[in-house]
């Protein structure tokens, strides 16, 4: 419905702008990124999203088409409501988007808000998505992760005895993985699946 907002900034209050566009003051709620660069008084775009409930019509804005496309995209997993993707949007989309493809379920469990099943389930859910809109390989994913050739030796063990891809790759997005051997990235797998 509004792809953006341009106005002049008249208050801030805990995350919440208002922003003047002449007789109308919009509320928008804003991410960190849109709340840091914010001057009272001084012109500012924000990149909107309106969430529509029975109960409320919120807008909730961001500083950029693709900080904004990525809390869409957050919002399109089961369980992750409004909050809990502002939150994740926090981080920053770098950030956000190197928790997910590296299958760090601990980084973004440390998100307020953010449950180690929400982690898991963004993983499991965005991966596949976010590798394919920031034009990543797995080969690329691999490289940015500290124990890469570990990480490897690991999903070629777990597929060589038997396993399927989606299932290691959903084995691991539950697990931190992050400076482990593939050795105890093996066995945390082997474990998670016996649990």
């Amino acid at each position: 419905m509004y792809n953006y907002i341009i106005g002049s900034v008249t208050h801030v209050d805990d995350g919440q702008i208002t922003l003047n566009t002449g007789a109308i003051g919009y509320l928008i709620n804003g991410s960190q990124s849109l709340v840091d660069c914010i001057k009272i008084g001084e012109p500012l775009t924000a990149y909107v999203h309106l969430d529509i409930k029975e109960t409320a019509h919120t807008l909730y804005g961001f500083h950029s088409i693709g900080e904004r496309d990525f809390f869409k995209l957050l919002l399109s997993v089961s369980g992750v409501g409004t909050k809990s993707a502002l939150a994740m949007i926090s981080v920053g989309t770098e950030n956000l988007s190197k928790a997910i493809t590296s299958r760090n379920a601990l980084a973004l469990s440390k998100i307020k808000g953010v449950s180690q099943k929400i982690a898991d389930k963004v993983i499991l859910d965005l991966r596949a998505k976010v590798m394919k809109n920031f034009g990543m390989t797995e080969g690329q994913i691999v490289a940015q992760n500290t124990s890469s050739s570990e990480v490897q030796d690991a999903i070629t063990a777990l597929m060589g005895l038997g396993m399927n891809k989606s299932i290691v790759d959903q084995l691991m997005s539950g697990i931190d993985i992050m400076d482990k051997s593939a050795e105890e990235i093996i066995k945390l797998c082997l474990q998670k699946r016996g649990s």
